[in-house]
């Protein structure tokens, strides 16, 4: 149909989409001691509705375990699930509020799976649709921006650590170079 027709003519004029590149490794950190890597990450790439209507999401979490505390593994498998989890189902583009939820879903499914043991989780999860994301961030594993490759590559810090150091270093107790 000539509708058809305009909608196929107005996809070959769309804006072409970003390419994402994915990683991911992990290690103890700089403990070689510690006895279990209670790191845990995920990612979901999905499109969402049709080629002339739709978008990609790329959904991306990393949570670390809280060393110290008796299953810290198990809270970052947990949260890690739900966070991820979160993604299926929902049509609509994300905003900050649906991103919310995903890290009180998380939040639960620690709870849950910890049943009853003392344990939590850093997290660092993202929602990419087309050029636009949304950041959700508890606690201090860092979360980047990167910027071009090779010799010109950098990168932006765009989390905010939470922790005391970092309230330290915002109230002036410590500088940057202390912390």
């Amino acid at each position: 149909s000539p509708l058809e027709f305009l909608n196929a003519l107005r996809a070959l004029n769309a804006p072409s989409a970003p390419v994402f590149e994915l990683g991911h490794g992990t290690s103890v950190g700089l403990n070689p001691d510690r006895p279990v890597n209670e790191d845990s990450y995920a990612y979901r790439w999905e499109r969402i509705g049709t080629v002339i209507d739709g978008f990609e999401r790329l959904t991306a979490v990393v949570c670390d375990g809280m060393g110290g505390m008796a299953a810290g593994e198990m809270a970052s498998n947990a949260a890690v699930r739900a966070f991820v989890a979160g993604t299926h189902g929902e049509l609509k583009q994300t905003s900050p509020k649906l991103l919310e939820g995903r890290v009180w879903k998380a939040n639960r499914a620690v709870l849950e799976d910890m049943g009853g043991q003392e344990g939590g989780c850093t997290l660092s999860g993202v929602v990419l649709e087309g050029a636009n994301f949304t950041l959700a961030h508890v606690g201090d594993s860092r979360a980047y921006k990167a910027y071009g490759s090779g010799e010109s590559a950098r990168l932006e810090q765009i989390s905010q650590d939470h922790s005391l150091v970092a309230a330290m270093v915002a109230s002036g107790i410590l500088t940057p170079a202390e912390a």
